[in-house]
């Protein structure tokens, strides 16, 4: 049917665009852990474990995000990854995203282990990337640092 095939290649193209931020406004090192963290999670979905604290492992890793707009702004691009969960994540996934207990960039300790496991180093101390693509705001866009 071509409406499915046309909502998918949509859903791809909002995913596309979301990983593009991401990896534009979390700080260096940071996205390689994200990443590394979805593909434990898409392990976890094939073999049945998954459980709500990859979730939460996603989510605090992603609370590091740069957003000189605001909290706010963050956790609306937060809520943004929803498409791309299996609809019976997405409920818990807005809860989370929305959950201020986890704000600040700090890591629970399930996601502060999988960032060690991921990571070339600890994620305090590590310089914030400077925000930029298509979402970032006029005033914060400049180049990556290295």
């Amino acid at each position: 049917m071509i409406t499915s095939e046309a909502a998918e290649l949509e859903r791809r193209r909002r995913l596309s665009e979301w990983l593009d931020c991401a990896r534009c406004r979390l700080p260096h090192g940071e996205y390689d852990v994200f990443v590394q963290i979805l593909r434990d999670v898409l392990a976890a979905a094939q073999a049945g474990t998954f459980s709500e604290q990859h979730l939460q492992s996603i989510a605090a890793v992603l609370r590091h995000a740069h957003f000189p707009e605001g909290d706010q702004r963050r956790s609306e691009w937060m809520q943004g990854f929803c498409d791309s969960l299996p609809a019976g994540c997405r409920q818990l996934w807005c809860s989370l995203a929305r959950d201020e207990r986890l704000g600040g960039g700090e890591l629970t300790a399930q996601a502060a282990d999988a960032a060690a496991t991921h990571s070339s180093g600890p994620a305090e101390g590590r310089a914030r990337s400077p925000a930029r693509g298509p979402t970032a705001s006029a005033s914060s866009t400049r180049p990556r640092e290295p």
